[in-house]
């Protein structure tokens, strides 16, 4: 009887648990479906990957030459895609005749057999880990909110020396009016009251002391904005590849000024789209093609991958950057 009175109670605790599995599920399901229908502001797209690679020697597999390069291309029949696929072009330098992956396959072979003319100096039998050649471009979206897109493009060179070269460029579109931004579209300060900011950040985040001086990191005493800038929901950035700034070691610096400490300089166009102020009386474009509403930032929104390697084949997604 003790048995059998245990063994109900166990399939009756199970079952309860089931129940509430069950529950905490639909739960989870409606939230991040309401979550979903919030975001009405951002774009689709697919990764297009396209990796090959070369060796030095046709005797050997190594040393030899890779090259590798993803870029988004924006789905969909509407007009900011196609325009944003048209910006993505222009800004590889993509011959509008051609497919994009066409166009990048062509780049690729011109820098392999680059590579193997180089190579062709020198006998079969040498072998030096500097003749490992790599080259890389990889295009990311690391914002896609608010009718606003941030292209990043991370390059990546090695041909030969102590260390290669590598850097970031941020590309900031903006979809409904159609351009690519300048800082003026997100401030209205001068200069000398942005490089204060920016010196105070910058400090802020490497830890300097008030009084220690930025020559520690920094080439100079001085930290002036460029115009390799980007934004988040949490303030406007700008970024320094190396050799810019700083000796290579320091890397790539980003320095992200907070949007509190940026109200008074911040376009009201600009605030209002981002959500950071309310401003009844400015009038966006994206009003009228995009509603208005509150939600966390769903920062990407990616629907497939196309990975090609050497001759169309499958390759792995392993990212050297």
């Amino acid at each position: 009887m003790m048995i059998n009175v245990l063994y109900r109670f166990k399939k009756t605790d199970q079952f309860t648990a089931y129940l509430l599995l069950l529950l905490l599920l639909s739960v989870t399901c409606k939230v991040q479906a309401q979550q979903q229908e919030t975001r009405t502001d951002t774009l689709t797209y697919r990764l297009i990957e396209l990796r090959d690679s070369a060796p030095a020697f046709q005797q050997r597999p190594e040393p030899r030459a890779r090259v590798e390069n993803t870029l988004p291309e924006f789905t969909g029949d509407s007009v900011a895609s196609s325009w944003l696929n048209g910006q993505m072009r222009s800004m590889l330098k993509i011959d509008p005749e051609k497919s994009v992956e066409a166009a990048i396959q062509e780049s690729q072979q011109a820098y392999l057999a680059d590579y193997s003319a180089v190579m062709a100096n020198f006998e079969d039998d040498t072998t030096s880990l500097s003749m490992n050649y790599e080259n890389s471009s990889v295009v990311s979206v690391p914002y896609n909110a608010h009718g606003y897109v941030i292209v990043r493009n991370a390059i990546h060179d090695y041909s030969g020396g102590a260390h290669g070269n590598h850097g970031r460029a941020y590309y900031a579109f903006d979809v409904p009016d159609q351009k690519l931004m300048v800082q003026e579209d997100v401030l209205d300060i001068d200069s000398i009251s942005l490089q204060t900011l920016l010196e105070e950040q910058f400090r802020k985040q490497y830890d300097f002391q008030p009084d220690q001086p930025l020559k520690d990191l920094l080439f100079e005493e001085e930290l002036k904005p460029n115009d390799n800038f980007f934004f988040t929901d949490e303030g406007l950035g700008f970024c320094y590849v190396p050799y810019e700034i700083a000796p290579y070691a320091a890397g790539v610096i980003e320095i992200i000024i907070p949007y509190e400490k940026l109200t008074n300089y911040l376009q009201p166009a600009f605030a209002y789209r981002m959500h950071i102020e309310d401003n009844a009386d400015v009038q966006s474009p994206l009003d009228t093609i995009m509603p208005r509403k509150r939600s966390a930032a769903d920062t990407s929104a990616v629907d497939t991958t196309t990975t090609r390697g050497p001759k169309g084949k499958a390759a792995d997604t392993d990212n050297d950057v």
